[in-house]
């Protein structure tokens, strides 16, 4: 079950079952925002909050699609705080040289491909297969790989499933070897799978 957190100054000791309560000796103005006239940390704030945890990565990500990472400010608000390499390493791939991933995901997949000296991919290109558009995360048009990175967001739900299952036959149809991978996924394993593949 999940647990509510909130975050409160310095001297202010609510006592609330089922809460955990973080203290901070000062908000400053970056720290707060309000969400619906209710006072809530700010994004950064909160990114700070959660960079010596496992839940980093993803609410990164979705500030990113919310166009709300401030990396000046944010290497100053994680200054000497838990974590702070963990989100340094993040703000250090939000503007890849490419300019043309979508998420943090497919950069991280894109700097271990390069690691492991494997031939660049095309990133969101788009591919016509029987007046079907398909725009594949990566793609390698001389082997005929595409590769998927399925984020929860866009890839959970039945009918996005269906899609996705519809177009893999599409690619298959036309001897294209479609892979996909998730957040869940070992990165290493996945560069090997798709070594293994590009290989074939």
């Amino acid at each position: 079950m999940k647990r509510l957190a909130i975050v409160v100054a310095d001297g202010r000791r609510p006592r609330l079952p089922g809460v955990r309560v973080h203290r901070v000796k000062v908000f400053a103005p970056a720290d707060h925002t309000h969400a619906r006239g209710i006072p809530c940390t700010s994004i950064s704030r909160t990114l700070v909050a959660l960079a010596p945890t496992p839940m980093l990565e993803p609410a990164f990500e979705g500030a990113e699609r919310k166009r709300a990472i401030r990396p000046a400010l944010l290497d100053r608000l994680v200054h000497g705080r838990p974590g702070a390499a963990n989100l340094r390493a993040l703000i250090a791939t939000h503007k890849p040289k490419s300019g043309r991933t979508k998420s943090l995901l497919e950069r991280r997949l894109l700097a271990e491909l390069r690691r492991a000296e494997l031939p660049e991919p095309v990133v969101n290109g788009l591919l016509e297969l029987e007046g079907v558009i398909l725009e594949p995360d990566l793609m390698w048009p001389q082997q005929r790989v595409l590769v998927e990175l399925d984020g929860g967001e866009t890839h959970a739900t039945p009918t996005a499933m269906r899609r996705d299952r519809r177009r893999d036959r599409l690619a298959i149809r036309h001897g294209w070897t479609p892979m996909r991978a998730t957040w869940y996924d070992e990165i290493p394993d996945v560069v090997a799978d798709i070594a293994a593949v590009l290989r074939e």
